[in-house]
């Protein structure tokens, strides 16, 4: 779904997955679930444009809801991932996620709509999220090389 003139957005629920498209070259802004992974490709040939067009994924942050395909786009189509160097180590695997004690969390959330993202999760793959082996990272303020920078 067209946001702005060369800002997509991948899917329409929960999770989302945002391509920004400069000169032809796409970077995607998170990487959602697993199962984003089809709906990437949908929202790529959408735009006339393919896997080999994207140049970069850049993480906001590294929750499990936002590295879902990041590995395997690093893996199979050699894309470099990059996350702010504070996420570095839960986007590798080799911290857990922890409750923000500050954060919104799931107050006022009610049990349906708890459980609708349970049912979305499980079903695009959230059981199954594998770490990132490699990552680069920015800090705070940075302007990154890459498409739509």
């Amino acid at each position: 779904m067209e946001i702005a003139p060369g800002i997509r957005r991948v899917g329409g629920c929960l999770l989302k997955v945002f391509l920004l498209e400069e000169a032809g070259e796409i970077t995607v802004v998170d990487a959602g679930l697993p199962g984003h992974w089809k709906e990437l490709a949908v929202e790529l040939a959408a735009m006339g444009r393919s896997l080999d067009d994207v140049r970069a994924l850049v993480l906001t942050h590294a929750h499990s809801d936002h590295v879902g395909f990041a590995e395997r786009i690093r893996r199979e189509r050699a894309v470099p991932v990059s996350v702010h160097a504070d996420d570095a180590a839960l986007a590798r695997g080799e911290t857990k996620q922890v409750r923000d004690e500050h954060g919104p969390g799931y107050a006022g959330w009610s049990l349906r709509a708890l459980a609708g993202f349970a049912v979305f999760a499980i079903s695009h793959g959230g059981l199954k999220v594998t770490p990132i082996a490699e990552v680069g990272t920015f800090i705070d303020g940075a302007t990154l090389d890459v498409p739509g920078a």
